[in-house]
């Protein structure tokens, strides 16, 4: 992958998104020392294989090659799982990988936590539209008469 590749992938994803998962990426960017050129051919040339992380067409960041998201990981480190147990619930996904990205999480918050909010944003604005079209109101009751009707 080189930075065309890159800047094409970012392209297609929705413009809410775009600019936090640019900000995300903007942290690798500027590591990056100056005149690095060379270094930053080789750091987005082995971007796939190197780091765990990869982004999906929608802006989303997943781990690895599976479709266990980067939010997902560290919400069960928040909540308090271990790597391990995380690799047990997400088998999918590796232990070091796992390893990797919640180190990652935790030496660059000022750079995940804006994408985390972002992400947290965007569901709660989805839920609502769902929400709006199928209200929730009454379900239990519905089920519950549905299920006697049914016997």
């Amino acid at each position: 992958m080189n930075r065309r590749d890159l800047e094409s992938l970012l392209e297609q994803i929705p413009e809410p998104r775009r600019e936090a998962v640019r900000r995300f990426l903007a942290y690798f960017l500027e590591s990056i020392e100056p005149g690095g050129d060379v270094l930053a051919r080789a750091w987005l040339d082995d971007l796939e294989n190197d780091i765990p992380l990869r982004l999906d067409q929608h802006g989303v960041i997943r781990v690895g090659g599976t479709r266990v998201t980067l939010q997902t990981i560290v919400t069960a480190f928040r909540l308090g799982a271990t790597p391990e147990e995380i690799a047990q619930q997400y088998p999918s996904v590796s232990l070091p990988d796992i390893y990797w990205v919640i180190s990652y999480y935790l030496r660059h918050k000022d750079i995940v936590e804006p994408y985390l909010q972002e992400q947290q944003q965007r569901a709660e604005q989805l839920r609502a539209e769902i929400e709006k079209e199928f209200p929730p109101d009454g379900i239990l009751q519905r089920l519950l008469a549905r299920a006697k009707r049914a016997s």
